[in-house]
């Protein structure tokens, strides 16, 4: 009697641990499948949003993207270009309204500017910046921190005295008067420089990705053209009087 009271209870016993394994077993399974649920909503939510953005990329945000991949000089070049001429333009209207008198937009002064960041500024800026960041890589403080200072300290006390002498050169000046000149000016022209762009260049070198830091600097630039183009305009002034 009692054996068989065992086996009975030994029995109902497995089954209770048979049931109570079912049970975990089915429950994990559907742990699992709701994780995993969960995920792959996220990732369709999330190519959702990528879709979305390429949709919204595809206006002229998108087209210009595109052109720096299949023509980055180019496009880097009109670009320059453009807001080169923007901030002659714009220091021109500024110099009038100072001076208090019509402005009248001096177009092949503008011309001039443009040419220079056609030619000059967006392609030698744009070789700068790939062969700088193959040089030093990374995005870290220290690599941001190490291209700056070559970009300011070497690249630019060369680069601002040469975009000043192919302007004068434009606007044909002597040899003579285009070394006094730079000898005046220049010095000054590259402490302004500092100020303005070693915080510009800590933000583009860690944050912007490298096929839109001449775009980037482009901006900064128009404040930097205005200045420039003021400055070098009030020099040619002061020697003419």
């Amino acid at each position: 009697i009692f054996s068989d009271a065992r086996r009975r209870r030994n029995r109902y016993c497995e089954i209770i641990m048979k049931l109570q394994n079912n049970c975990l077993s089915l429950a994990l399974k559907s742990i699992f499948k709701h994780q995993v649920f969960r995920k792959s909503s996220r990732q369709c939510a999330s190519k959702k949003k990528q879709t979305e953005f390429e949709v919204k990329s595809d206006g002229i945000t998108g087209w210009y993207s595109r052109k720096l991949d299949s023509h980055p000089i180019i496009t880097k070049s009109i670009t320059s270009l453009l807001i080169t001429a923007s901030g002659d333009s714009l220091s021109q209207y500024i110099e009038a309204k100072r001076e208090k008198h019509q402005f009248e937009w001096d177009k092949l002064r503008t011309s001039r500017f443009g040419f220079i960041g056609l030619v000059l500024v967006g392609p030698i800026v744009h070789i700068w910046y790939g062969s700088l960041s193959r040089l030093i890589k990374g995005v870290n403080a220290s690599a941001v921190a190490q291209r700056v200072v070559i970009d300011q300290f070497i690249f630019a006390p060369v680069f601002v005295p040469t975009f000043m002498s192919g302007l004068w050169l434009l606007e044909r000046k002597g040899t003579n008067e285009l070394i006094s000149s730079l000898k005046s000016e220049a010095p000054a022209a590259i402490m302004a420089n500092w100020v303005l762009w070693i915080p510009a260049q800590v933000i583009n070198f860690r944050f912007v990705p490298l096929k839109y830091q001449v775009l980037f600097s482009n901006f900064v630039g128009f404040t930097w053209n205005v200045y420039l183009s003021f400055t070098l305009h009030s020099v040619q002034k002061s020697s003419v009087l």
